[in-house]
């Protein structure tokens, strides 16, 4: 009977050590499956991150060419507006009318000085 129990113990303890073991490589198994999906979520979460990064630089891009385009509209409506005004003044002024071409050289704050200036003779001339 002691023999018995020895051989039972025996048993009981290598059984206890190959499920040690079994759980052991099963936790290990579990471990790199889960530390391999992390992975792969902390890849996937790093290429969004990148994607969006890249995809709100070409939004702001667009916005400033729009943005750009718009405030070059607005120049070039304000030039022609001052352009045809000093043309219209020195018409009613009697005086040669400047070209387009000349006008095109000047800036908007000189066009804006030549327009006051044929508003002002103008004036003084019809008072």
């Amino acid at each position: 009977m002691l023999h018995d129990r020895g051989c039972w113990y025996n048993l009981t303890a290598a059984l206890t050590i190959l499920t040690r073991k079994r759980m052991a490589k099963s936790v290990r198994n579990e471990f790199l499956r889960a530390t391999g999906e992390l992975d792969a979520i902390r890849e996937i979460t790093e290429e969004k991150q990148m994607y969006d990064a890249r995809e709100k630089a070409s939004l702001d891009i667009q916005s400033n060419l729009i943005d750009a385009r718009q405030e070059g509209i607005e120049i070039g409506e304000q030039r022609g507006k001052l352009k045809a005004s000093v043309q219209i003044y020195e018409g009613l002024l009697g005086e040669s009318v400047t070209s387009d071409s000349e006008l095109n050289s000047q800036t908007i704050e000189s066009l804006e000085s030549l327009v006051t200036q044929l508003q002002k003779r103008l004036r003084n001339r019809t008072s």
